[in-house]
């Protein structure tokens, strides 16, 4: 009661507007910021007519355009960005208002620490709204933004008052030594969180979006029961440990959701770029057709009827290597932001540093000595041969369509770049791998000798064709379609 009574007092809130008056105008920053926010509100009808009007064109091939999508998210961030931008302003104004008090501080503090969660919110909203990006450039089910825009709404309104009782609970309890009011406010957070993620999950099966249930029930666990253990925690008394690992974990799932968001925007780029190439593909055949309807292929063109047209690029092979490439990079970047968000909760990742493998000579201090190579090491050394592997696998295919939207090039020359940039980073790879576990050039040396006395015995007609197929391939003196004979051996 005792906290209550100070968080809900009369007399403290009636001091919150002169202080707010004061601190806009002792600061030219919040000015500033105050300004923005009325621009913006000014323009919010604008922006969504503006915002509607890039989903017309999307969808229509000869129109389309990526930078739709992107004007789009644009629009969508500004539309987000009001409501958070005046809790940020009011929480600047009491914090730099020359009288401040006690309460003014902590309300201050607790505004500034909600601003983060109410605009990841308002943006996944602004999202879901009918016309948006999500129904129009992402194709989304029109039920499932409908739906989702109702979720994050009864989020908002229930989370937001709860992380800032929390706030304002705990900077009081400094003095008072009471935790009654934050833990309760706590667990209720935490039960508003995991009720959230269960009708996220429970949507998205009913939608069939989840196809396999291993992996919704996988996320299920994560998403509800991690949030109702930590509820569990807090209740019993563990206030700061369910605290800490509550804030993670809802930091984690706002990069989970801005890893989606991340997906969707490249995959509608790779659509509209693979229908672009596509058209012109159509295009082109077209006219070929017409002109040769047209009685436009002459005597030149009779005479090189032996010649083979170069062969089409498989855009269904191409989109399908690219959204695996695109599913591997948004893994990495879950584990970056997975680990800059748990790496002060989760230090036990450092006990592999202290498991010494062997000794490499190293340069400290311009003097060599021995430095240890741990265990640490050889997992970055296994991460990295891990990522050299699925790079040469699945970078080439981006790299052929980023050549085909770009530049003018031939089947062959993409041919020769792809190879050139999968020995490229095959090569990056290795002197990355054998420098992290102590393999540098004074010992590499001797491997690279004997393996070139190898290559003089047994291995020169390897190493010699290999040489001759980089030849060919940046003189290119053999094209497809060429007829070559070796001997009595004769083909094209």
């Amino acid at each position: 009661p005792d906290q209550l009574a100070h968080i809900l007092s009369v007399s403290h809130w009636r001091q919150i507007p002169g202080a707010v008056v004061a601190g806009v105008l002792a600061s030219t920053w919040v000015k500033l910021l105050l300004v923005v926010f009325l621009l913006l509100m000014w323009k919010m009808s604008f922006m969504r007519k503006q915002l509607l009007a890039t989903g017309e064109r999307v969808g229509k091939v000869a129109l389309d355009k990526f930078s739709y999508t992107l004007q789009a998210l644009g629009l969508t961030f500004l539309m987000a960005l009001p409501w958070p931008l005046l809790t940020l302003i009011l929480g600047l104004a009491l914090e730099l208002d020359p009288g401040i008090t006690g309460f003014s501080a902590q309300l201050a503090d607790g505004l500034m620490t909600l601003t983060p969660t109410f605009f990841y919110i308002q943006f996944f909203s602004a999202l879901c709204l009918p016309g948006g990006v999500a129904t129009k450039h992402f194709r989304w089910p029109d039920s499932l933004p409908r739906a989702l825009y109702v979720y994050f709404f009864r989020l908002k309104i229930a989370l937001l008052p709860a992380i800032l009782i929390i706030i304002l609970a705990i900077d009081q309890s400094q003095t008072a030594q009471l935790d009654s009011v934050e833990r309760l406010a706590l667990v209720f957070a935490l039960l508003v969180t995991a009720l959230f993620f269960y009708r996220v999950s429970h949507l998205l099966l009913r939608l069939s979006i989840t196809t396999q249930k291993r992996q919704h029930y996988f996320w299920l666990l994560l998403t509800v029961a991690a949030p109702l253990v930590l509820a569990v925690l807090a209740f019993v008394g563990f206030f700061y440990t369910a605290g800490m690992l509550g804030s993670g974990l809802i930091r984690t799932f706002w990069i989970a959701f801005g890893l989606v968001i991340l997906h969707q925007t490249v995959v509608r780029w790779l659509l509209v770029t693979q229908r672009r190439m596509a058209l012109q593909a159509a295009r082109d055949r077209l006219q070929a057709a017409r002109e040769e309807k047209e009685g436009a292929v002459d005597a030149e063109m009779e005479g090189s009827r032996g010649q083979v047209e170069e062969p089409e690029v498989d855009l269904v092979a191409l989109s399908d290597e690219t959204r695996k490439l695109i599913s591997m990079m948004l893994v990495i970047l879950g584990f970056v932001g997975f680990l800059l968000v748990w790496s002060e909760i989760l230090p036990a990742f450092s006990v592999l540093d202290d498991v010494t493998l062997w000794h490499k000579t190293s340069v400290v201090a311009g003097e060599k000595a021995l430095v240890p190579v741990s265990l640490g090491n050889l997992a970055i050394a296994l991460l990295i041969a891990f990522l050299t592997y699925m790079a040469m696998k699945r970078l080439p295919p981006l790299l052929e369509i980023l050549l085909l939207q770009r530049v003018d090039m031939t089947s062959g020359a993409r041919y020769t770049a792809k190879t050139l940039y999968t020995y490229a980073i095959v090569g990056i790879g290795l002197v990355a791998f054998f420098n992290v576990i102590g393999m540098d050039w004074s010992r590499l040396q001797w491997l690279i000798a004997a393996l070139g006395v190898g290559i003089g015995f047994g291995l020169q007609e390897i190493v010699a064709n290999f040489i001759s197929g980089l030849i060919i391939l940046f003189e290119r003196p053999i094209r497809v379609g060429d007829v070559v004979t070796v001997g009595t051996t004769e083909g094209a």
